[in-house]
C-alpha cells in the first residue's frame, strides 16, 4: 500500500486501485486541498494503463463530508465522470455535501443501507450533489428527493437512481468484488463514451490534467 498523504491511500492489486480516504485528524472533511489530492490520485490513475477499475471509500461509518458548492469539487467530479475506468463508490454511513457528490460522480455505488445522505446543508441548487441529482433523474423527483434533507438509500434506487444498497458492513468487499470482475473483462468491454455533462455553474473543464489540477489549488 502507498500512502500520498495522512488523509489518503491507495492500494492495487490485479488492475484494480483501492483509494481510501482515512480521515487522520479531518473528521471526514473533502476540503478543496484534499480535492485537488485526490483529483492527482485520480488522474494519475487514468494514466496507469494497468488500472482497470478504482474504487473509492471512506472508513469506518465515514464515507465523506464537506462543502459541495466548491470549484474544487467540481474539478473532481469531472476528473471521475471522465475517468477512463469505472470508479466505484464504496459508501459508508456519512455521506454529506462533497461526500454525496463523490459519490453521485461515481458510475457505480454501492451504498450502505443506513448511510445518510444530504447536500451541504443550507447550499442553493448550485451545488455539485444536486446538480448530479437532478441530472440522473429529472428536477422534480430530486426536489422530491430532497424535500426532508435526508435521503433514504432505499429511495434512490426506487426513484431510479443506480445504486446498489447493500448492509453496512458488506459496501466496501462488494465494490471491490464487482471491480475485480471489471477488470477481469477484456480491454475493448471497458471502453465507453465521454459521458454527458451538466453544465458547470462556475465553469467547463475541457479536459483535467495535471496542469488544471495544480492550478486548481492556488
Amino acid at each position: 500500500m502507498t500512502s500520498r498523504s495522512n488523509d489518503l491511500a491507495v492500494s492495487r492489486s490485479a488492475g484494480v486501485v483501492t483509494v481510501v480516504m482515512n480521515w487522520s485528524g479531518q473528521r471526514g472533511v473533502l476540503g478543496p486541498e484534499l480535492a485537488v489530492e485526490l483529483s492527482g490520485v485520480l488522474l494519475e490513475v487514468a494514466a496507469d494503463s494497468a488500472a482497470r477499475a478504482v474504487v473509492l471509500s471512506g472508513v469506518d461509518d465515514l464515507f465523506a463530508a464537506g462543502r459541495d458548492d466548491l470549484p474544487e469539487i467540481e474539478l473532481l467530479v469531472d476528473v471521475i465522470t471522465r475517468h477512463p475506468v469505472p470508479v466505484i463508490a464504496a459508501v459508508q454511513r456519512a455521506c454529506i455535501g462533497a461526500g454525496l457528490a463523490l459519490a453521485l460522480a461515481c458510475p457505480r455505488r454501492y451504498v450502505a443501507h443506513d448511510a445518510i445522505l444530504c447536500p451541504t446543508p443550507g447550499a442553493s441548487d448550485r451545488g455539485a450533489a444536486r446538480q448530479l441529482l437532478f441530472e440522473e433523474v429529472g428536477p422534480e423527483v430530486g426536489r422530491r428527493l430532497l424535500s426532508s434533507g435526508v435521503i433514504d438509500p432505499a429511495s434512490l434506487a426506487e426513484w431510479g437512481v443506480d445504486v446498489r444498497v447493500v448492509p453496512a458492513g458488506d459496501v466496501l468487499a462488494l465494490a471491490q468484488e464487482d471491480a475485480y470482475a471489471v477488470s477481469a473483462r477484456p480491454v475493448i468491454a471497458l471502453s465507453r463514451p465521454l459521458p454527458r455533462r451538466r453544465r458547470s455553474t462556475r465553469t467547463m473543464w475541457a479536459a483535467p490534467d495535471a496542469r488544471t489540477v495544480g492550478e486548481a489549488a492556488r
